[in-house]
């Protein structure tokens, strides 16, 4: 399945085959419900158009909820089309569910707004370590949340970003339990007077 043009998924969304290339920047609508199946590969695009930084402009942005519940045996994964990356996962809205998935070679891992709820376990997110040969790039942060996202991680690895695994901009309620922040330059990064976060990590 390839997706091409800014693509807006308004309505309930089911992605089933075996590959999804997503071409151009897509987004989940507010109303709307995108399902990624077990064992999906989704790979995004690298396209700069001089804003996002170096990881360009192109990733899945949701407005609305994203399930994308794999299983140990078929696990899911978000990645990139070509050597220099891709944006990442912005969660926007309420009642995200990420299980048993891959997510790699992004400037962000995961990034959840002031807006976005989710509840992710079973996870490995991996910044990129080198783009191509004409680019040197590596992953920024693993997960990012802002002032008045709530979120849950569980049994995730987190590992090779160059500002933090974990990175909280103030005042979110995030909860981290079992999981392993590896090689990144910061573990935990909190900014801002009212960031709290509880967090079972090594």
């Amino acid at each position: 399945l390839f997706i091409q043009g800014t693509t807006s998924l308004d309505a309930d969304t089911e992605w089933n085959t075996c590959e999804v290339i997503l071409l151009e920047n897509a987004v989940v609508g507010p109303d709307a419900i995108l399902t990624v199946r077990p064992g999906v590969e989704v790979k995004s695009n690298f396209l700069n158009t001089g804003t996002n930084g170096t990881f360009g402009t192109v990733g899945l942005d949701v407005h609305g909820t994203l399930q994308a519940v794999g299983t140990k045996d078929h696990p899911i994964r978000f990645t990139s089309l070509t050597d220099n990356g891709w944006r990442g996962l912005t969660l926007r809205g309420q009642s995200n569910a990420i299980q048993h998935a891959f997510i790699d070679n992004a400037g962000t891992g995961v990034e959840i707004t002031g807006t976005g709820s989710a509840e992710i376990s079973d996870v490995v997110i991996e910044g990129l370590v080198n783009g191509d040969e004409t680019v040197n790039l590596r992953g920024q942060n693993g997960i990012l949340a802002h002032t008045g996202a709530n979120a849950v991680f569980k049994r995730a690895v987190v590992k090779n970003f160059t500002i933090a695994g974990f990175r909280s901009t103030g005042g979110d309620q995030v909860l981290i339990e079992d999981s392993v922040l590896h090689n990144n330059q910061a573990g935990v990064r909190i900014e801002g007077e009212n960031a709290s976060s509880s967090c079972g990590t090594r």
